[in-house]
């Protein structure tokens, strides 16, 4: 039985036969089961708290902590209220789309000069949304206000009034238009939220601080080679898990299938355990 780390990432090896997977490989198949999918089977999942943050004016997205697995299908509160919470970023982003401003010209170039400075038409402008291009180098927006050049140019824009500065590589050539593409937004009390790539982003962005309260259930730390498992009996359930998830990743339908009854009955035992450890601590109650 795999009782250690390293006795589980081996017997992963074996029954994938994906010897050509390294240890860290293996460990990152390992934990992304044993904190998603072990995680509901043995019943974590209905372990919940509350996780409580406030938004900030003006910022749409806040990641969530790796320690937390949202509880699908429940609903946000916000200032005590429930709003509405999405999964399918392509349904939330035609539902809720931002507002761009596509190609505004924000300079022309003369064939000497590099540095553009001034303000957009519009603002604020949303985080990540802005790009820069004369047709030779573009810039992108971190998120950070910080624009970077495809040639190395740099750049920066403030969200809040629109004012900008790019300094291109090579002074774009005469008579050659910059071009802004953005988007802008109106801040007020977000209605919606959706959760995708363990982040939260809320429509409308935020005009101001609110309360936030969602259920979350708490994850398994991460397992690296020295960690010890809550449970040594879970070990051969892990292995046989993971290379459900790696056979089904390589195409090896009929091999998945069969480590699928194997982690079934490996499951049996751990919940077999499981049950056992809850009647033995429950208190005996007299029959009078």
């Amino acid at each position: 039985m795999a009782e250690s780390i390293t006795q589980i990432l081996s017997l992963i090896a074996d029954v994938s036969q994906h010897h050509e997977l390294s240890i860290d490989e293996r460990l990152e198949y390992l934990n992304s089961f044993y904190q998603n999918q072990f995680f509901i089977d043995i019943g974590m999942n209905s372990i919940e708290k509350t996780w409580n943050f406030q938004t900030l004016p003006n910022v749409d997205e806040y990641s969530v902590s790796e320690t937390y697995r949202l509880i699908k299908n429940k609903e946000v509160q916000l200032n005590g209220q429930f709003i509405e919470m999405y999964f399918d970023k392509v349904l939330f982003d035609s539902y809720y789309p931002d507002a761009y401003h596509i190609d505004e010209t924000i300079g022309t170039g003369d064939g000497s000069t590099v540095a553009f400075t001034g303000t957009l038409d519009s603002d604020p402008v949303v985080f990540n949304s802005m790009i820069v291009s004369d047709g030779v180098e573009t810039f992108k927006d971190n998120g950070s206000g910080v624009l970077t050049g495809s040639l190395t140019g740099t750049g920066t824009i403030t969200y809040s009034t629109g004012v900008y500065s790019v300094i291109f590589n090579t002074a774009p050539v005469d008579s050659t238009d910059i071009a802004a593409t953005y988007a802008e937004y109106t801040a007020s009390q977000p209605s919606v939220v959706l959760f995708y790539d363990n982040i939260l982003k809320f429509r409308p962005i935020p005009d101001k601080s609110y309360d936030i309260n969602i259920q979350v259930a708490q994850r398994f730390a991460t397992l690296t080679e020295s960690s010890e498992l809550p449970n040594a009996i879970w070990g051969d359930a892990l292995a046989y898990g993971t290379c459900v998830d790696i056979l089904n990743r390589f195409g090896n339908e009929e091999d998945a299938a069969f480590a699928n009854r194997n982690y079934n009955r490996k499951m049996q035992s751990v919940l077999g355990h499981q049950y056992k450890q809850r009647v033995s601590t429950q208190r005996a109650v007299p029959r009078w």
